[in-house]
């Protein structure tokens, strides 16, 4: 009964190790200006769901219409 629960704990422990490594190896994110610019790319113009509420009526219709945006830089 104790080597099951050695040989769980060491399953779990190596699975733990492997996702922190892999975490670790993860590209870094882009700095937060670029993140903002295409942000306010993918969202800027007109974007309704009409096709998913004819194929599920359940869902409510949504209508956004949104203008491009200027960032500015400040210092704190």
């Amino acid at each position: 009964m104790n080597f099951i629960k050695v040989y769980t704990l060491t399953a779990l422990f190596s699975a733990f190790t492997l996702i922190q490594a892999t975490r670790a190896n993860a590209i870094t994110a882009p700095p937060l200006e670029t993140q903002v610019k295409q942000v306010t790319q993918w969202f800027t113009g007109l974007f309704d769901n009409s096709q998913q509420v004819t194929a599920n009526p359940s869902v409510p219709p949504i209508t956004l219409s949104s203008c491009s945006v200027e960032l500015q830089q400040f210092s704190l």
